[in-house]
């Protein structure tokens, strides 16, 4: 009887244990991908109040990001002019950064979706532009 009591609390222990150090990982994880997406939204938006990070996933060998526009109105001006700006913004960003173009020669890609921040998201934000940036773009 104190045999199969003692096992039993062993086993007990064990998995205890085990959940704990899982909790304790999967809160890790949670917390390294905060301060990721944190460290991507200073560096793409920094102070800049007319921009906002909406989206942000890395999985895989893709690292995503959307960003929002605010203040273009539901119908912006000059749409081609704003498309060139918001691409040349993104190469700018990612291709300037040795960090960013080391990731992408490791294999690896950032796709970077800029949308209109003035459209409401439930109807669904209007795309300015999107780019999948490989590392034969930075060359």
């Amino acid at each position: 009887m104190k045999s199969k009591m003692l096992a039993y609390t062993i086993f007990t222990l064990v998995v205890t244990l085990q959940l704990l150090s899982y909790w304790k990982y999967a809160s890790l994880e949670e917390d390294a991908e905060q301060a990721e997406r944190a460290a991507f939204e200073t560096y793409f938006v920094g102070d800049d109040e007319r921009l906002k990070m909406v989206g942000f996933s890395h999985k895989n060998n893709t690292l995503s990001i959307a960003l929002a526009i605010m203040g273009l109105g539901e119908v912006p001006e000059q749409r081609d002019r704003l498309q060139a700006n918001t691409q040349a913004f993104v190469y700018d960003k990612v291709c300037n950064n040795q960090i960013l173009v080391d990731y992408l020669n490791q294999g690896n890609t950032i796709s970077v979706e800029i949308l209109n921040g003035d459209l409401d998201a439930s109807r669904g934000r209007e795309n300015i532009a999107s780019m999948k940036m490989t590392a034969s773009r930075c060359e």
